[in-house]
């Protein structure tokens, strides 16, 4: 049991003095290397430059940015955030951010004022408002129908549902300037 109140009260030392660095505050271990920087716990960054952050919980990012991968194990919420590729097992919230890669997500997506690269999402709904995006994957699930919900938003490619039963909502001034594989249209 002292083992346990030691092994405690180095993990607390840890994570007081990252949470006393300017702009980071970590509710968990970090672990930094020149090529990757990695977060055990939740984290709330700003105004920082990575080559790839991987964060295993919740992640609150705010003018950061990721030159590589950026992995998120839990929620992301981002603003103002410049990514390459990005992977996250959690419920997307991102506003005012450019991703210029492949985004990959297994969870709900918002995204609000975005420009997207390539989207491939795995969950019942993504909803983007005043977005560009190239293209855009829905992966199976076991989701009866997959909403793709489009508000001001122009996709330049595709739409693609793997399932086959999927619907895009279209509101405002939204346009899809590629086809719609496997889905259906509602105005």
């Amino acid at each position: 049991m002292k083992r346990f109140y030691s092994f405690l009260s180095i993990i607390t030392i840890l994570c007081c003095s990252a949470c006393k660095e300017k702009d980071k505050q970590v509710f968990g271990i970090m672990h930094e290397t020149d090529q990757e920087t990695v977060v055990h716990g939740s984290t709330n960054l700003e105004h920082q430059l990575y080559k790839s952050l991987t964060i295993n919980g919740k992640a609150d990012l705010e003018d950061i940015k990721v030159t590589n991968n950026l992995i998120v194990k839990g929620a992301l919420e981002a603003e103002d955030c410049i990514f390459n590729n990005v992977t996250v097992h959690g419920k997307v919230s991102v506003e005012d951010t450019k991703v210029s890669g492949v985004m990959k997500i297994l969870g709900t997506a918002d995204f609000e004022e975005c420009d997207l690269q390539h989207v491939e999402i795995a969950s019942k709904e993504i909803e983007l408002e005043e977005c560009n995006v190239t293209s855009i994957v829905v992966k199976e699930t076991s989701d009866n129908q997959q909403l793709v919900i489009l508000d001001d938003t122009s996709v330049s490619g595709n739409i693609t549902f793997e399932k086959g039963d999927g619907l895009v909502e279209v509101k405002g001034t939204s346009e899809v300037k590629g086809k719609i594989i496997g889905g259906s249209v509602k105005k």
